[in-house]
């Protein structure tokens, strides 16, 4: 009986070796070909993208190439209508269509009129291609009270020296716009842009001022009221 009790025991600890022999191969197995299958989703993912990317540079790299290329042309046309000083050469643009604000506008005789150590006025072309190191400036002129303003609203006080009283009679000239002059000032390496205004100094700009500040002297008042007032003190 002994004997008999042994053999079952024995044979129920190999059916249990067995069946967790089994467990953990089947569990070892599962756990490669999970592996296996991950592994390819993400090295099918990350050649997806890799692929991507490389799209992605290759296509800023024929951008850049294209870009590189049309400056190129660009700069080799533009060193065409320049001199060796960085000076425009007119002669190198071909014709130029007139048109009516342009009519006032002869190049030779500007040119051998001008006197470079006072200021002068210049085209369009010419203020917007020479001497890209002079600072380009605009200006506000009143006509009624012949008044310059600078960018900050200032009166410009030495008229003559900056821009030239006589330059300011020469709208339209050479600039395609009625309303506009550009002046040149070697002297102070500047390059002007004058906006003639058809309204009034003194109602556009000091009327504004005068405005604003009686708004400010009312809320003034306004508060000195407010603290004296014993009846809003808390």
């Amino acid at each position: 009986m002994t004997r008999f009790r042994a053999l079952i025991d024995n044979d129920v600890a190999f059916v249990i070796a067995a069946s967790a022999s089994s467990f953990i191969a089947g569990g070892m197995l599962s756990y490669i070909v999970t592996k296996k299958h991950v592994a390819k989703k993400y090295e099918k993912h990350y050649n997806a993208n890799l692929a991507e990317e490389i799209e992605k540079a290759n296509h800023y790299n024929r951008w850049v190439a294209t870009k590189i290329k049309v400056e190129k042309e660009m700069n080799e046309n533009l060193l065409e209508h320049y001199d060796e000083n960085g000076i425009i050469m007119p002669e190198t643009l071909g014709p130029i269509d007139e048109t009516p604000d342009e009519l006032n506008w002869n190049e030779e005789e500007e040119l051998a009129s001008r006197n470079e150590e006072i200021p002068f006025v210049i085209s369009t072309l010419e203020f917007e291609n020479e001497f890209p190191e002079y600072d380009k400036i605009t200006y506000t002129y009143y006509e009624e009270e012949d008044v310059l303003l600078n960018e900050n609203e200032e009166v410009v006080q030495e008229i003559d020296l900056v821009v030239g009283i006589t330059n300011l009679q020469r709208f339209g000239d050479g600039s395609k716009d009625s309303e506009i002059v550009y002046i040149r000032n070697h002297e102070l390496e500047a390059d002007y842009e004058i906006r003639r205004m058809g309204g009034s100094y003194v109602e556009e700009v000091l009327g504004y001022i005068e405005h604003s500040r009686k708004r400010r002297r009312r809320h003034s008042n306004r508060r000195e009221v407010l603290k004296f007032r014993p009846d809003l003190e808390e």
